[in-house]
């Protein structure tokens, strides 16, 4: 016997013991104690929720039977800039359902995320950590477009990287290979080598940035000139930015990059010291998480960001770019590519407009900062 949700709509003050107890239900279950939270909590991880007439908000979607709630999903809205042309959309996180711990309820995700096109039809999710995952498999059925967003890696202290990096030491050939480049000393010759090379190529007197705590008109600014050069780019002005970064959080490093003292673009950074994680290990790790200029300034942004992290103790670097000259000048910076678990799903219809327009993946500019931001890269408050 499958129950079919009663009501759809958009969550209210009123639901939150509602809330509460399907959470409570789920955690109950042992699932992912995250996605539940951000299924639930619009406000996680900005501060986006009830703003009224701007087009960048979170509010939470939820599916009930009999007055209870069974399934939530984060409704994150979003403008896609198309052509220089704003087009509104939404990232789906979730949907999550109770169909998880109780079949009864397996249509509910279905039915919520119907729900949510029918609100919008363009929808764009991103971040799916794999396509086993139960909601990568529901969008793929439903026709949606993916691929993966390429993630790049540059190791500052290689002998650590290879030291902690957790395929390293799961993959018996690769631990072999790493043992013997680890006793030979070739990682600190190849790393001491390279960046010599690199700095003597890439460093610029002219160029310089400094650390600035909020994004005002100068960001503007960048993203006015950027919209007649991008194809497809989802909004990156001053306003977006600083709800997505709250002003003064200190997790977050905006850097203001200068040529001759004139601006020219901006990178948003995060270093965190991580312990014992499933794939950094104890490595402390600096994330590019997103970045904007015009097309000729995207070399020296990007190397702004690479000294700063030179500076501060960083032993690895990483990033996802699915634009293809931020992910050439990556390479040209001496980034490694690496495997990806960053996949992009996008609903027909949206696929379908950017078909109009004859665009492709490599023509949007997306990275870490799009969709769910960087959530587990961010050091804690």
């Amino acid at each position: 016997m499958y129950y079919i949700p009663t009501e759809c709509r958009f969550a209210i003050p009123a639901d939150k013991e509602r809330l509460n107890r399907f959470a409570k239900r789920l955690n109950t279950a042992n699932q992912n104690p995250s996605l539940v939270e951000k299924a639930i909590n619009p406000q996680l991880p900005g501060n986006l929720n009830n703003i009224k007439k701007f087009p960048v908000r979170r509010r939470s979607i939820v599916a009930l039977h009999k007055n209870e709630i069974h399934a939530s999903q984060l409704f994150f809205e979003n403008q896609l800039f198309i052509d220089g042309e704003p087009k509104n959309f939404v990232y789906p996180a979730g949907p999550i359902s109770e169909g998880l711990v109780d079949s009864r309820y397996s249509l509910f995700s279905i039915a919520l995320l119907k729900y949510s096109l029918s609100l919008q039809p363009f929808h764009m999710a991103l971040g799916l950590g794999s396509y086993s995952q139960t909601i990568t498999k529901i969008f793929i059925g439903l026709g949606w477009s993916h691929a993966k967003i390429p993630f790049y890696f540059l190791p500052y202290r290689p002998n650590k990287v290879l030291k902690e990096i957790t395929i390293f030491r799961s993959n018996i050939f690769l631990y072999c290979i790493t043992r013997l480049i680890l006793f030979s000393g070739i990682g600190w010759f190849v790393n001491t080598v390279f960046f010599g090379i690199k700095n003597s190529f890439f460093n610029r007197s002219n160029i310089d940035y400094e650390i600035v705590d909020t994004f005002g008109s100068w960001a503007d600014n960048i993203w006015k000139m950027a919209l007649k050069e991008y194809k497809v780019l989802t909004r990156k002005d001053s306003q977006t930015l600083n709800l997505l970064y709250r002003p003064f959080d200190k997790r977050y490093i905006r850097l203001r990059v200068y040529d001759n003292k004139e601006e020219i673009g901006w990178l948003l950074i995060v270093i965190k010291k991580m312990k014992n994680d499933k794939y950094f290990g104890n490595l402390t790790v600096g994330t590019i998480v997103d970045g904007l200029c015009e097309y000729k300034h995207i070399n020296n942004v990007l190397n702004s960001g690479l000294k700063y992290f030179n500076k501060n103790t960083v032993d690895i670097c990483v990033v996802n770019w699915s634009h293809h000259l931020w992910k050439k000048a990556s390479v040209r910076l001496g980034f490694l590519k690496g495997p990806s678990n960053y996949i992009f799903c996008a609903s027909r219809s949206l696929v379908n407009k950017l078909n109009t327009h004859k665009y492709l993946i490599h023509e949007l500019h997306l990275s870490r900062g799009d969709g769910d931001g960087p959530i587990t890269l961010v050091p804690p408050l």
